[in-house]
């Protein structure tokens, strides 16, 4: 059964809560895995959209932004990603670990701590660049 417009709500595993991903996830991350969820089939878990649709549906404005959050949402567990088509122009495709249906990726570990601070560095890092390009431009 695939989501359509006539569908106005999907489900979440409470493992999203349950575990350390609120903590340590930022907010465009988990953004990125909602907009992946109401893309996703119910059944495979399979999802599609593209970049700019990420941005435009999450409210996140740089692709780069999105890039950062779905590489997160990988070193989690969360979603797996593949490439279509060749070249080097394909298309990515993502399966959405949802906690249902046992697309569970229990398989990839939790990040080491290394790659935790990474991640939290990276995540200020954005979260700065993005306030002082806020700051310039409401001036």
């Amino acid at each position: 059964m695939k989501n359509t417009d006539e569908q106005k709500f999907m489900m979440i595993s409470t493992d999203l809560i349950n575990k350390d991903y609120l903590s340590t996830l930022s907010g465009n991350a988990i953004k990125v895995y909602l907009v992946l969820m109401k893309y996703s089939d119910n059944d495979s878990g399979l999802a599609w959209p593209s970049i700019f649709r990420i941005c435009d549906d999450s409210g996140i404005r740089k692709k780069e932004t999105v890039r950062a959050a779905l590489d997160d949402l990988i070193v989690w567990g969360l979603i797996k990603q593949t490439t279509t088509g060749g070249g080097g122009k394909g298309s990515n495709r993502y399966i959405v670990a949802s906690g249902l249906y046992n697309r569970r990726f229990e398989d990839l570990s939790t990040p080491t701590e290394a790659e935790q601070e990474k991640i939290i560095k990276r995540n200020l890092r954005i979260d700065s660049d993005n306030k002082r390009k806020n700051k310039t431009t409401v001036k």
